[in-house]
């Protein structure tokens, strides 16, 4: 399965990549908006996890453009947030899960394998 890691801090980045491809995962890294325009529609991916401090990008409006590229590829937030109020924000907006940095790489593992979970076993 291919994912697309958008995240800002590069020792981050590099940490969920290792630990992402020790998973058998084949990962994209992405540090700016600008990176995530140069991939076209004929990238396929099968989650996107989207660092909303990410430059270039407005935030959790951005989430329409992610979606409207890759419809089919989930998107998972990582935000420093801790108010609830900012975690509905993107939720709302359209994300289908968001975790809260610093977390564990556990549960960050755990909900990607939920989030993967319909495309992995058919119902």
């Amino acid at each position: 399965m291919r994912l697309l890691v958008a995240e800002a801090d590069a020792s981050l980045a590099e940490f969920l990549q290792t630990r992402l491809q020790q998973e058998h995962f084949a990962v994209q890294l992405a540090s700016t908006g600008d990176q995530i325009s140069k991939f076209g529609e004929k990238n396929v991916f099968d989650l996107i996890l989207f660092d909303l401090n990410l430059p270039g990008v407005p935030g959790a409006d951005y989430l329409r453009q992610l979606q409207s590229r890759w419809p089919e590829a989930p998107v998972m937030l990582l935000s420093p947030a801790s108010s609830v109020e900012e975690r509905v924000k993107g939720l709302d907006a359209g994300a289908d899960d968001i975790i809260v940095k610093p977390f564990a790489w556990s549960e960050l593992a755990a909900r990607i394998r939920a989030v993967l979970r319909p495309a992995i076993v058919p119902r």
